[in-house]
């Protein structure tokens, strides 16, 4: 599907409503299916209207292969109404779209004589990891994973944070509950 869409495109995703897309990202990142890193493409779009043509502003982003194309009678349909309701219309070319983040959860083992703060300080907030990366930076780290009990690092890719053609990720804090 990714082929027929363009930035300004209006469409209709697994949200309700009707979206313009505002930026379109392909990078690799970690399937846990195929245990490797394959190519991903996500839609990023922001929502004039509900079902019922109601103003909805929103920002969402999504795969893909979960975005298609207004059909014929709904683009007409959304024509006319955008210019009988001009203001409405210059509010949606107005919105900026929020940054959407990603994030990635790691199970880590409770460290004894640690605290979270001590496990923060561990952690560098400035290293950007793919995905398939981060069970190793925490084991280099000291760290053991997906033990009982445990607290979970989390791990953010602001925007989708893509270098090298990779989605990547950046410490961001310790959940100690």
């Amino acid at each position: 599907m990714i082929q027929t869409l363009s930035t300004g495109d209006w469409v209709r995703c697994y949200e309700p409503g009707i979206w313009q897309v505002y930026r379109i990202s392909s990078y690799l990142a970690w399937d846990p299916v195929s245990r490797s890193e394959k190519r991903r493409t996500s839609v990023f779009s922001k929502r004039c209207v509900n079902d019922a043509f109601k103003p909805a502003f929103r920002t969402d982003s999504c795969d893909a292969s979960l975005v298609e194309p207004l059909d014929a009678a709904t683009s007409n349909t959304l024509t006319d109404f955008l210019s009988d309701n001009v203001e409405l219309h210059q509010a949606f070319r107005d919105y900026e779209p929020e940054p959407i983040n990603l994030i990635h959860n790691a199970r880590i083992g409770i460290p004894d004589g640690m605290t979270a703060e001590d496990v923060t300080a561990r952690l560098d907030n400035n290293l950007a990891l793919r995905q398939s990366e981060i069970g190793d930076a925490l084991r280099q780290a000291g760290f053991k994973l997906n033990v009982v009990p445990y607290w979970t690092a989390q791990f953010i890719s602001r925007n989708y944070e893509i270098v090298d053609d990779h989605l990547v990720f950046r410490f961001l804090r310790v959940l100690d509950r």
